[in-house]
């Protein structure tokens, strides 16, 4: 459900609800960016210049704060006991503890089936002022980096 102060912000969409996603597949983009970053020469091997290095790290920083906020918003009270390791004097967490999940399968299935199909195709999406948001280019940019993933209609 979206709050009233929200409702009144929120992107309307041509077939009704409005423009979103949820909060896991933003974190889940945040994980994704920092992978990237820390395997640079991998996912960039053209290296990165200045600019780019500087866009990525102010991205990365709300990506930082974003997941801090989740971790501290969701609080995973699940013990986290710890171990004496083998060749190592310091003990060590042991991560196999139980820990309280939602079912992963039905909550994306649930999004998946609140996909916009029709998101990147020029016209769908207009900014009341600045006009078409998306053309031909970012659809072919969005296919290839899954931008898209995620987006989702929620019902009002």
């Amino acid at each position: 459900m979206i709050d009233q102060t929200r409702k009144e912000e929120a992107i309307e969409l041509p077939e009704g609800g409005y423009f979103g996603t949820l909060v896991v597949f933003h974190e889940l983009h945040c994980i994704k960016h920092l992978r990237h970053f820390l395997y640079a020469s991998h996912y960039f091997p053209d290296d990165l210049n200045p600019s780019q290095i500087e866009n990525r790290r102010i991205h990365l920083d709300h990506c930082l704060d974003v997941l801090r906020a989740g971790s501290m918003c969701r609080a995973d009270v699940a013990p986290l006991t710890m171990r004496w390791g083998r060749t190592q004097p310091k003990p060590l967490a042991n991560f196999s503890g139980p820990h309280s999940c939602v079912n992963w399968d039905a909550l994306y299935g649930w999004a998946k089936g609140r996909n916009i199909d029709r998101l990147f195709e020029p016209g769908y999406l207009r900014h009341p002022v600045l006009g078409d948001v998306f053309g031909p280019q970012e659809d072919r940019v969005a296919l290839l980096t899954g931008v898209a993933h995620g987006s989702s209609s929620l019902s009002k």
